[in-house]
């Protein structure tokens, strides 16, 4: 996924816009759009925090072989337990999800809260379900917050940034999609150095609260 995403970015610098007459995109228009979002602070905040989120998905694949070799849960319980995993997110987001609209104007804000409350859903999860499998539940707390402030951050950056917004939004996918991928040895990395729980507490939460942090500062500066 990520060669591919790589291969697309690519071929932008091949593409020339004809449709309008007015103005042509040609490749040395687009590296110098690219150079300003990535050096515009404002811009580069928000990638920042794209990044960080990219990265503390990272967990995903580590969550079954921790249920099965931390937790002792069954086959069976795992699967109930991915089936929930994958089920919650859709009612809560259809109904709550009218949220990011109510309060559009301070979505930095309402991100960062969602972030914030996140952290406590991850840290039951990792430092309590070696106890007792049942917190291994919490984390369903964490989808589902997960399922709003990821259509929230997409829904900043189309609705704010629209002087750049289609290179915002193509950033946010690529790097929601692939540095997942990208972040899975760091996490491996960490599960044999701290340990399952640590690993998984280290990078699912610091990511979370440092892109917290990364929007409230634009929030408190923009005010």
């Amino acid at each position: 996924m990520l060669a591919i995403s790589c291969a697309g970015l690519i071929a932008r610098f091949f593409l020339v816009e004809t449709l309008r007459r007015i103005s042509t995109s040609t490749s040395a228009g687009y590296l110098k759009e690219l150079k300003y979002v990535f050096t515009s602070r404002e811009y580069s905040r928000v990638i920042a925090v794209m990044a960080l989120l990219g990265v503390s998905f990272a967990i995903s694949p580590f969550l079954a072989p921790f249920l099965k070799d931390v937790a002792g849960m069954g086959d069976y319980e795992i699967a109930v337990f991915f089936s929930l995993y994958n089920l919650v997110p859709i009612p809560f987001s259809l109904i709550l999800g009218h949220l990011v609209d109510k309060y559009k104007d301070s979505i930095p804000k309402f991100l960062a809260v969602l972030l914030y409350l996140d952290a406590p859903f991850i840290a039951a999860f990792a430092l309590l379900t070696p106890v007792a499998p049942i917190f291994a539940y919490a984390v369903l707390g964490s989808v589902f917050l997960a399922s709003i402030y990821r259509a929230a951050l997409n829904i900043y950056v189309s609705d704010v940034f629209k002087t750049h917004r289609g290179l915002l939004v193509a950033l946010n996918a690529v790097l929601m999609a692939n540095l997942p991928g990208v972040a899975v040895p760091l996490v491996a990395a960490l599960w044999a150095a701290l340990g399952p729980p640590l690993a998984i507490l280290l990078v699912a939460t610091a990511t979370r609260i440092g892109a917290a942090a990364l929007l409230l500062a634009k929030h408190s500066r923009a005010r």
